[in-house]
């Protein structure tokens, strides 16, 4: 339904904006924003994670994570949140888990970097005081 009402707006703005104009320049108008909407059209079609389309980057899902580089087994050693590309992941002390060998890679690299030190100003606004 909201979808409706928003194509109706958009074909009454449209229809406004070309009776305002000569009938040879809203030809033009009309050829020039097909070519436009085609080709925002084919950048969303053929977008891939983190990719900027018009400003704004293409979000990462879990599927893709995944994809990246397969999965792994892993058992981390500490409870923890992490976010990777904007995809959080919960890491408990001793509980298996699988996950994108990217995520687990960064979250290495994280930790032998200071990771623990680095982020623990952030920790106690997610309830993790103790870590």
């Amino acid at each position: 339904m909201a979808n409706k009402v928003a194509r109706a707006r958009a074909k009454k703005g449209i229809t406004d904006a070309l009776h305002r104009v000569a009938p040879e320049d809203a030809k033009e108008l009309l050829a020039e924003q097909l070519e436009v909407s085609t080709q925002k059209a084919v950048e969303i079609a053929e977008k891939k994670p983190g990719q900027v389309i018009q400003g704004l980057k293409t979000p990462w899902h879990d599927k893709e994570a995944t994809n990246l580089d397969g999965v792994i087994e892993f058992t981390p050693t500490e409870t923890v949140p992490f976010t990777w590309n904007g995809i959080r992941y919960q890491f408990l002390n001793g509980v298996s888990m699988a996950i994108p060998k990217t995520v687990y890679e960064e979250y290495r690299r994280l930790r032998r970097e200071g990771f623990r030190d680095s982020n623990r100003k952030q920790l106690p606004d997610l309830g993790y005081e103790n870590l």
